[in-house]
């Protein structure tokens, strides 16, 4: 298992120094030790030890989690891992798969709705990346508009707005 901290760290409350560089430059965040934390004592009653976790984005009470691999790990059968480790933090929780393109990441941040296109905008106010979304789908997204384009913000690393055709 991969955790954004290290193995002591995840184990321990106090953070070694070199997990302290990363805290304080920005490279690891609070959410990012706290899940660590929850993801190793929880490995020892799960099959986690396949997970790399790559980074957390922690946007108004959603906490999206970036795994490089098999996303089901994290899941867990019926959702039940994924379920207490939203309990624990205290979060509604995103698992997204980082090494997908953009697009399949974004579907995994407004899933159940579909996405029907992805672009990236060049205008005079500032470039920016606008997602597509069918208008039908308005009211179902399942989380604030708002929410869903600052997350997508830190995501794709520019700023998102979400458009409905």
């Amino acid at each position: 298992m991969k955790l954004p901290v290290c193995e002591i760290c995840a184990y321990t409350n106090n953070l070694c120094q070199e997990c302290k560089r990363k805290l304080k430059t920005g490279e690891i965040t609070e959410a990012d030790v706290e899940l660590s934390r929850i993801l190793y004592s929880l490995a020892k009653h799960r099959n986690l030890k396949d997970l790399v976790v790559d980074r957390t984005i922690y946007v108004d009470n959603l906490l999206l989690i970036l795994v490089e691999d098999n996303p089901g790990l994290l899941i867990g059968r019926k959702g039940i891992t994924i379920k207490r480790i939203s309990e624990e933090i205290g979060y509604k929780i995103r698992v997204i798969h980082s090494r997908k393109p953009l697009k399949d990441q974004l579907l995994d941040l407004v899933w159940p709705i579909p996405i029907t296109g992805v672009n990236e905008v060049f205008s005079s106010e500032g470039d920016y990346l606008k997602i597509r979304i069918p208008k039908q789908y308005a009211n179902r997204l399942p989380f604030p508009k708002e929410i869903i384009e600052r997350a997508a913000s830190k995501l794709a690393g520019k700023e998102s707005r979400i458009v409905f055709e």
